[in-house]
């Protein structure tokens, strides 16, 4: 019988946390213009802690974040590529946006097959899916084409054409 209830004690404390994107995620253009990561949270805890660790090249806008629903007193912390949000007195669900922008650095990791994720993580608990809003990175590239070769051309100094 004792048994029973300390397996009812711990699928109490184990909250099964839900770390979901409810906008995808669009393409950032280097050194142009940041995009939003959208991300709602279900049963965290009412103190959570979310560390969101960016792709290399891909930055955190410092004060950019904002619920799109629920509250709490947000205290950031950690870097602009891996920050750190602890939320006081969440309400629960609640959802959020933070603003990113992306530098040459990510281009590289671009060219280089990488793949562009953020990282998600609630009181230590990761969303698991490698493949789950992922996005691209635009850059400029500039084409440079040889002119065709000239032939069958008279140059002569001192004469000015017609």
């Amino acid at each position: 019988m004792s048994l029973f209830f300390i397996m009812i004690l711990i699928s109490t404390s184990l909250k099964s946390q839900t770390i979901s994107y409810p906008v995808s995620a669009n393409p950032i253009s280097v050194s142009f213009d940041s995009t939003l990561l959208t991300v709602q949270v279900s049963d965290a805890s009412a103190n959570p802690a979310i560390t969101i660790t960016l792709p290399g090249g891909v930055y955190y806008i410092p004060g950019s974040f904002s619920f799109k629903s629920g509250s709490g007193t947000v205290i950031e912390s950690g870097s602009l590529t891996v920050p750190i949000f602890t939320i006081k007195n969440a309400t629960i669900p609640f959802s959020f946006t933070i603003e990113r922008r992306a530098d040459c650095a990510a281009r590289t990791l671009s060219l280089d097959g990488g793949t562009f994720k953020d990282i998600v993580k609630v009181d230590g608990v990761r969303e698991n899916s490698p493949l789950l809003n992922t996005y691209s990175i635009k850059y400029a590239t500039l084409t440079i084409t040889q002119p065709t070769s000239l032939t069958n051309i008279v140059l002569e100094s001192g004469k000015r054409g017609n």
